[in-house]
């Protein structure tokens, strides 16, 4: 009989059946490939994702650095005589006012006078500001204190601004506004941003045009 049993197991394993050690191995297996698979996905979406916002900031940042220079190249004062009134009306090193003739021309032909436009870091939010002019009948152009459009372009970001006269030397930024002569001396000004993202990467854009 003993014989005879050992020739039915024997059978029944030649004929394809598997052991339960075979099953459980098997589950065993499969459950760890289907972990590393899920480990490998999670990785491409996070990869992926951070991908998508290094694009969006340096799209974002080099749009900001476009617009700043279109508007430094046709900046111009606000009065006829400069002297007086310099088309940068301030800078430091994280902070510049100036002003520019955007869309200055009315539908009937008439100048309008240019507009003050002022981008600041200060405070580590990065935020640009622009203020149309109102003009009094035979009087000089005035701006008022509350911007007509603000746009904030980030919180964790920085702007830092560098001066050059026209002989190419640097004119040197601080803290403190420059003197009209100084300013009036400006013919080129660089613009660096730094924004940190929300994982804590640090990107840099902008420099020497």
């Amino acid at each position: 009989m003993r014989a005879g049993a050992g020739a039915v197991s024997a059978r029944v394993r030649g004929d394809g059946g598997f052991t339960t050690t075979e099953v459980v191995v098997a589950l065993g297996v499969s459950a760890i490939l289907g972990i590393i698979t899920l480990f490998c996905v999670l990785g491409i979406q996070r990869s992926s994702a951070a991908s998508i916002e290094r694009s969006e900031t340096a799209s974002t940042a080099r749009a900001a650095l476009d617009s700043w220079k279109a508007l430094l190249a046709v900046r111009e004062s606000p009065v006829r005589d400069e002297s007086e009134r310099p088309a940068i009306e301030s800078i430091t090193t994280d902070t510049i006012v100036f002003y520019a003739s955007i869309d200055n021309r009315t539908a009937a032909g008439e100048f309008l006078a240019p507009t003050r436009v002022r981008v600041t870091s200060d405070g580590g939010r990065l935020v640009e500001e622009r203020t149309a002019a109102t003009v009094p009948e035979d009087a000089s152009p005035s701006y008022p204190a509350e911007p007509t459009t603000r746009r904030h372009l980030g919180d964790d970001a920085t702007v830092e601004f560098r001066a050059y006269a026209a002989d190419g030397r640097a004119i040197p930024l601080s803290d403190e506004n420059l003197e009209g002569t100084s300013r009036a001396r400006i013919t080129r000004i660089e613009i660096r941003l730094t924004i940190v993202d929300d994982a804590g990467e640090t990107h840099r854009f902008g420099g020497a045009p």
